[in-house]
């Protein structure tokens, strides 16, 4: 999937994985559907890491870039255009655990009744933009001072939020 762009296909992953042309038809019905299965593993993945992390919205964000940054090519097939516009409800699920961790710290870091509505999008926004400026090589940024840039971020949204609540 990395690798192989728009143009692969079920035949493709089929000769790829030294099975016969018909073996993945067995379980996917179309490309976008092995998409779907892909994306919807590694949403599941990326909501484990996130509990793993608490309920400290900064450091939430941080697994967060951390999980893109360490599973590139899974993150861009989490969030590409094949996946985005998937129907299937495992893969809606799977990617709404994973947005519901980031949500219910944001509406932690708030206190109850006191969020915006707009926080928790806002909380994602940040750390997937982070993060993608980051996959992309946008930011001048060294390996070795990533962590302390997103800390720094992720702290700086967090102040702004309690600020505000």
């Amino acid at each position: 999937m990395r690798d192989n762009g728009p143009e692969l296909s079920l035949r493709r992953v089929a000769r790829l994985a030294g099975v016969s042309a018909a073996a993945p038809y067995r379980h996917f019905r179309t490309i976008d559907d092995l998409y779907g299965a892909v994306a919807a593993e590694g949403f599941l993945m990326l909501a484990t890491r996130l509990t793993a992390e608490g309920d400290d919205l900064a450091a939430l964000g941080r697994a967060y870039v951390r999980f893109a940054l360490r599973n590139a090519a899974l993150f861009r097939v989490m969030f590409g255009t094949r996946t985005a516009r998937s129907c299937d409800p495992a893969l809606r699920k799977a990617a709404g655990s994973a947005y519901d961790r980031l949500a219910e710290a944001a509406r932690r870091t708030c206190g109850a009744g006191a969020i915006d509505a707009d926080a928790p999008l806002s909380a994602w926004a940040q750390v997937h933009g982070l993060a993608m400026l980051l996959l992309d090589g946008q930011l001048d940024t060294s390996e070795d001072d990533i962590d302390a840039l997103v800390r720094r971020i992720t702290e700086r949204f967090v102040a702004g939020l309690r600020a505000t609540a």
